[in-house]
């Protein structure tokens, strides 16, 4: 039988083998139906711990612990601020409005954020990112971007999906 998550317009026919509403969480963020447009709420079934990050994300969880002084409580507090950060948006404005400085500005912003939280992929490509405009390879702008826009939509679906800070 052909199931569907009450906010997925997916069908998954394959969901018979999962056994527990975790397994299914996981099934569907790695096929991408969970969108930061859905709310917190209606993710209901899932509350993920720090430690079980590097199943969803390439991360470097030790290194980033460490520079919160091994408190996972205080790094999901950090990781938590990540969905209010308004870096991404800024950087988002600057590459349509393509005012390279800006760009350079929130990309290198958005490489210390994300580099000290030890979310490496994004880290990477931000880094990149800033690289290109420095050498004025406008061209590949754009490439990378997207590529950096589908890594935060990530970094926020899993997040989302965090046991709160305190509880």
């Amino acid at each position: 039988a052909t199931h569907l998550l009450r906010f997925c317009s997916m069908p998954v026919s394959y969901k018979r083998s999962i056994t527990t509403k975790k397994e299914e969480a996981k099934v569907y963020l790695r096929k991408g139906f969970i969108t930061p447009s859905v709310p917190f709420a209606e993710r209901w079934f899932i509350k993920m711990k720090v430690r079980e990050l590097d199943q969803y994300l390439k991360i470097d969880l030790e290194g980033a612990l460490a520079r919160f002084m091994g408190r996972e409580d205080m790094y999901a507090r950090f990781l938590y601020k990540l969905q209010q950060d308004e870096t991404f948006q800024k950087l988002t404005e600057a590459v349509e409005s393509q005012t390279l400085s800006d760009i350079e500005r929130y990309a290198h912003t958005l490489k210390g954020v994300l580099g000290n939280l030890g979310l490496e992929e994004g880290y990477q490509t931000s880094s990149e990112l800033v690289q290109v405009v420095r050498e004025d390879h406008t061209e590949k702008i754009e490439p990378l971007y997207l590529v950096l826009k589908e890594q935060m939509q990530t970094y926020l679906n899993v997040i989302g999906m965090l046991e709160q800070p305190g509880q």
